[in-house]
């Protein structure tokens, strides 16, 4: 079905939402109303390898019937699914491997196996009433502990990418890693009174937490001696000569451009094979049509030639035969 104007438009304060994120882009939430999506087989296979997905496809987030009855109970097709849908029917274990691929081709693999790369999506499914442990599909091959159905990222319904889910927990587990590292051995966090010799050198954190003088562990830069040497703290290196710039000097009016040797002059380009004019039979070179019907010349006068001598050992016997002729009359006539 058609995506309708009215689902496109932003949710209203106080009104169910009508888009959810499939992990990758918003998309309209599957209501009631609407039917099973669009399955042409082409535009499926195309929008598989494509980041945007599939172009007209809604995100069903309902309740899966149970028992589901083919043809009457049944949920929504060509639909993406939710982690609570996608567990349900994967559980219900009414669907063979090959229509969980058709139907649901973002959600399961060829071999009904959740898709490994597939976004976390939704609704969470869990396996106990209290809403604990999470429930677990398996994977292609046996990999790792398997699918676990935690729902979308964010507690509400708004899109939260994995990349800002990750990087909010690297920032949450480095600020854990920093006020670690503040605490003394009796387990009292110190005092930041800085030292008045380094006043220059406090550091005031942007939480407004002062940190003590840092000057045992950040030195300040050591100054080289001499302005050619290189080096670090433990070996230094010194240049022998000075480093120069280049000066360009006067431009000499003598000199004259490398001379060009004869044969190259003849027309041969490797300098030591004859020229390709005094040759008798030309080389056939890909793409040269003036070599290739000098061949055919050639094989031509070849043919011809072993055609006219053909005809001129024909022409002798039968002049052989004709002198033989001759002599036999000539004999019986002697005779008579």
């Amino acid at each position: 079905m058609a995506i309708k104007a009215g689902d496109l438009v932003a949710t209203a304060p106080g009104r169910p939402p009508t888009m959810i994120s499939d992990g990758q882009r918003m998309r309209v939430l599957w209501s009631e109303d609407h039917s099973d999506g669009d399955s042409t087989k082409s535009l499926i296979d195309r929008s598989k390898t494509t980041v945007r997905g599939h172009p007209t496809w809604k995100l069903f987030a309902g309740r899966v019937p149970s028992p589901i009855f083919r043809g009457k109970r049944e949920p929504p097709k060509y639909v993406y699914l939710d982690d609570r849908a996608c567990y349900a029917i994967y559980n219900s274990k009414f669907y063979d491997k090959e229509e969980l691929r058709i139907f649901w081709p973002y959600d399961f693999d060829n071999l009904g196996y959740i898709k490994a790369n597939r976004p976390n999506r939704g609704r969470p499914a869990y396996l106990d009433m209290t809403c604990t442990t999470y429930a677990k599909g398996p994977l292609r091959g046996g990999k790792t502990q398997g699918y676990e159905f935690r729902g979308a990222p964010s507690s509400s319904r708004e899109h939260a990418p994995q990349w800002r889910v990750r990087k909010e927990a690297e920032r949450a587990h480095a600020k854990k890693a920093e006020d670690s590292t503040k605490i003394s051995l009796s387990g009292a966090i110190p005092a930041a009174t800085p030292s008045p010799a380094f006043k220059q050198r406090v550091i005031i954190d942007p939480r407004s937490h002062p940190i003590c003088d840092i000057s045992h562990v950040y030195p300040a830069k050591p100054v080289l001696e001499q302005q050619d040497s290189i080096g670090n703290a433990h070996i230094k290196y010194e240049r022998s000569n000075p480093l120069r710039r280049y000066e360009p000097g006067p431009i000499d009016g003598n000199l004259m451009p490398l001379s060009i040797s004869d044969k190259a002059i003849q027309g041969s380009p490797y300098f030591n094979v004859p020229a390709a004019h005094v040759r008798r039979r030309p080389r056939n070179i890909p793409g040269d049509m003036a070599g290739a019907y000098a061949g055919l010349k050639f094989k031509r006068e070849a043919e011809e030639a072993v055609g006219m001598e053909t005809a001129r050992k024909h022409k002798r016997v039968k002049v052989e035969q004709q002198e033989g002729d001759q002599s036999d009359l000539i004999a019986e006539a002697e005779k008579l």
